[in-house]
């Protein structure tokens, strides 16, 4: 809790606020300046890396466009 979120691309997307677990996965709800949340499964092909000492995640995040 409390990481720094980004893209792949450097664009910030939030920070961590809650980890919890849905199913056999923990997710991370990750909330914008804004009070927009992002829900990202705790898995490898989402979370790209996580770097405890800058206090940063980097995750593979595309938004969904919406028609």
């Amino acid at each position: 809790v409390g990481l720094r979120v980004t893209d792949e691309g450097g664009a910030e997307l939030g920070t961590v606020a809650e980890v919890f677990r849905a199913g056999e996965n923990e997710v991370y709800r990750v909330t914008d300046a804004d009070g927009r949340e992002l829900l990202i499964p705790a898995v490898r092909s989402f979370v790209r890396s996580i770097d405890l000492e800058a206090g940063r995640m980097v995750v593979d995040y595309r938004a969904e466009e919406v028609p």
